[in-house]
């Protein structure tokens, strides 16, 4: 009642177009309606494929739309709108994907305490929402503090994220708890308990990152993450730039959703 009152006093805006809002308190339908769906592996990963990442797939094109949201969701305390894209990922991807562990590319913990929140954290969480998949926050982390790569190239991004993660092996990963199970010292009947390392391994990485531009971040993470013993590691992001690199023409293809399948 009194969240109906105050909508009705101050109505909710649009973060993209400004206009009143009634599909999300964030996002009109007209500019939910602008997304541009991708679903296939970024332009950047089919020309310049990073070897330690056995596949990468972005949901949306990163237009005007994106961009207002995940400007929101990174400098703008709107932890909601990770939620919601994360669902998004999650609805669309999820059968295509298959499953596997979820990761959210970690932020340094400087940078995590000044914004609040890890964005890539709460995309993760929307995700597991929807497919149930586990989360493990806890395998990957960042040791170094880095700068924005927004104005960096190729060459310049690879440099900047070199040596910046260290990851935890497949021994330390503990069980694989199902989504929204909180019991401490016991799974639930019927459920496995802690998997041996040799089996853990086996088990997809999900890397979860907002935007897919050179991969560099990923691909670093990807290194260590396979370094300690993990064996496939993937890449998920929610939108990926909206351009065709040079040559890119013909690097489509038909989608071989089997690569992700365990």
């Amino acid at each position: 009642m009194l969240r109906a009152f105050r909508d009705w006093l101050y109505p909710p805006r649009c973060l993209v177009c400004g206009g009143f809002s009634s599909f999300r308190s964030f996002l009109c339908r007209d500019c939910f309606y602008s997304f541009q769906y991708f679903l296939d592996r970024p332009h950047n990963y089919r020309l310049h494929p990073p070897p330690a990442l056995d596949d990468a797939w972005s949901l949306l094109y990163f237009n005007r739309a994106l961009k207002a949201l995940v400007h929101a969701l990174k400098y703008g305390n709107m932890p909601w709108v990770g939620h919601f894209l994360g669902e998004l990922t999650g609805l669309f991807l999820g059968r295509a994907i298959g499953g596997g562990l979820l990761v959210p590319i970690p932020l340094h913990r400087v940078k995590q305490r000044e914004r609040g929140y890890n964005q890539a954290g709460l995309l993760a969480e929307g995700i597991q929402h929807i497919t149930g998949w586990p989360l493990k926050p806890e395998l990957l982390k960042r040791s170094r503090y880095t700068v924005t790569q927004t104005a960096m190239n190729r060459e310049e991004r690879q440099k900047n994220m070199a040596g910046v993660f260290s990851a935890a092996g497949p021994g330390t990963a503990g069980p694989e708890r199902p989504a929204g199970w909180r019991g401490k010292d016991r799974m639930p009947p019927g459920k496995a308990s802690y998997r041996k390392p040799e089996t853990m391994a086996e088990q997809p990485i999900l890397l979860i990152d907002d935007i897919y531009t050179t991969g560099s971040t990923c691909a670093s993470a990807a290194e260590e993450l396979k370094r300690v013993g993990w064996q496939k590691v993937f890449c998920i992001t929610i939108a990926t730039p909206l351009f065709l690199s040079s040559g890119d023409e013909n690097a489509g293809g038909k989608r071989d959703s089997t690569a992700f399948k365990r």
